[in-house]
């Protein structure tokens, strides 16, 4: 099973088998979790935050390659700062800068919640005010983290709290450190892993969370009839890798009734390489659901998005989320990176 973790302060207690999530994390990142070490971690945050000035925009626009390069990398180290900082700045008249700071911004907001960087950042942060005295939250934020490291050929039926299912004859597999759903099946179906509400120890999911995951193809077998995405409820978000416009669309999981139609995402989502899909998920006053997706093409480079909202009767009762691959010729399904954050926006 990957790592199921719980956030915030009080986030020390087991959780489905597992211990303290952070000290585990900084385990499996090459640390050892030792206090002189946290605090030396600390530092860099601190020092990259402290370094977001007016100096650190002239280096972006500097005339040497390696400056501008070290640069962008100091204000990445900023994590989440960097971007409150970003937001705040007037618009640069120096094009290269301009570039960059766009550059930063993207990334930044697609590290976001499956971010092993911003996982291990809050694991550090949270640990040495502990450490030093603090006291620990009352209000434990849940996160569900799993980067598919425990091996599984072939799935059965369940994957850790993940329940499995597919269509007759269609096969998936847990290998390398990613879930992969074999394509190239004689007729149409779906594959899917799903997570509950309930699999997590909680009844429902919060009025606003976000469903982060790194997806696509293994290129092998080219593009087909199949897509790939994340399901909320009743209802999913998918793409087509290999095709020019990608072919996004949203429709229902049971009778598959087109909520959106295929549409371009101003990109192709390459069969080779995996794409960061992102779904943020709000609950409106009345019961409809606010659906804002975001897909990174693989080189991060561009990024389409869309925002709906679904009637409440037709996305049902939100507590549970899934991944898909639905279809029938083309390349296998691949999965990495899977994170539910339910700390809200």
């Amino acid at each position: 099973m990957g790592l199921c973790l719980l956030l915030g302060a009080a986030a020390s207690g087991p959780v489905h088998g597992q211990g303290d999530w952070r000290l585990e994390l900084l385990k499996r990142e090459g640390f050892s979790g030792k206090t002189e070490e946290l605090e030396t971690l600390v530092a860099g945050y601190e020092a990259a935050e402290e370094g977001l000035d007016d100096e650190a925009l002239r280096e972006l626009g500097a005339d040497d390659f390696k400056t501008r390069e070290n640069a962008q990398a100091a204000i990445l180290m900023a994590g989440d700062a960097a971007l409150t900082w970003i937001e705040g700045l007037p618009a640069q008249e120096d094009p290269e800068v301009r570039l960059r700071l766009k550059g930063i911004k993207e990334e930044l907001r697609f590290r976001g919640a499956g971010s092993r960087d911003e996982l291990l950042r809050h694991a550090v942060r949270t640990l040495l005010a502990e450490r030093r005295g603090g006291a620990q939250s009352g209000a434990a934020k849940l996160v569900f983290a799993e980067w598919f490291e425990r091996e599984a050929v072939p799935l059965k039926r369940a994957y850790g709290p993940f329940v499995v299912q597919a269509d007759r004859g269609m096969t998936g597999s847990v290998e390398g450190g990613r879930l992969r759903f074999q394509g190239d099946h004689r007729g149409d179906g779906d594959q899917f892993v799903m997570l509950t509400a309930d699999s997590l120890g909680v009844d429902t999911l919060p009025e606003r969370f976000r469903v982060s995951c790194l997806m696509g193809g293994d290129g092998a077998k080219g593009s087909g009839g199949w897509h790939i995405g994340v399901s909320v409820g009743q209802v999913r978000v998918l793409y087509h890798p290999g095709m020019s416009i990608g072919a996004y669309r949203i429709e229902t999981t049971g009778g598959k009734t087109e909520l959106c139609r295929n549409k371009s995402m101003g990109f192709e989502p390459r069969t080779d390489a995996l794409q960061r899909v992102e779904v943020a998920v709000r609950t409106l006053p009345g019961g409809d659901v606010e659906l804002s997706v975001a897909v990174a093409s693989a080189d991060g480079r561009k990024v389409f998005r869309d925002t709906r909202v679904v009637d409440g009767d037709v996305i049902g009762k939100v507590d549970r989320v899934g991944l898909w691959r639905s279809g029938r010729t083309g390349a296998d399904a691949v999965f990495d990176d899977f994170v539910l954050d339910l700390r809200g926006p």
